[in-house]
This record gives structure tokens, C-alpha cells and sequence, in this order.
């Protein structure tokens, strides 16, 4: 859900014509959520450590977070245009 609140406000920022480093503060807030997830389930799980491929996992979230804000803050720049 909070994905959605954070990519809504950049789609908005987009629309609004506000500065593209909006785009990297909304993909900071979802990788910063998504590593607070992955933080929590190692320690509920104590006994496995990261590994290299959730590691890899999260990297690869990092990029997609950063091309879905990218991609909803053009759209709201391009909707803004139409209208």
C-alpha cells in the first residue's frame, strides 16, 4: 500500500512539473520500505543470514523501483500535457 501512496505523489510531482529528482526521492522511499521488509524478516529468521541471491533480489528491486517511478512520473508529465 505504501508503494502505491509513494508512486501516486511522484505520478502527481509529474504532473505537476516538479523537479526529476522527485523521481529518485519516490524509489528511495520504496527500496527504503522494501529493505526495512527484508531487514525484518532476517531478524524474525535469525538463523539464515542473507545470502547472495536475496541480495541480488534487492538490487534488482532497487533498479525496478527506480524505473517504476520514472515511468509513473512521465506519465503524469504526459497527462498533465494532454489535458
Amino acid at each position: 500500500m505504501f508503494r502505491y501512496c509513494v508512486l501516486f505523489c511522484v505520478g502527481l510531482a509529474g504532473y505537476l512539473h516538479a523537479p526529476v529528482w522527485c523521481v529518485c526521492i519516490g524509489a528511495g522511499a520504496t527500496t527504503l520500505a522494501d529493505w526495512w521488509r527484508m531487514r525484518w524478516m532476517v531478524w524474525q529468521w535469525r538463523t539464515a543470514p542473507p545470502s547472495s541471491k536475496s541480495i541480488t533480489y534487492f538490487v534488482t528491486g532497487v533498479l525496478v523501483d527506480l524505473l517504476y517511478a520514472a515511468a509513473v512520473f512521465a506519465l503524469g508529465g504526459t497527462i498533465s500535457r494532454w489535458i
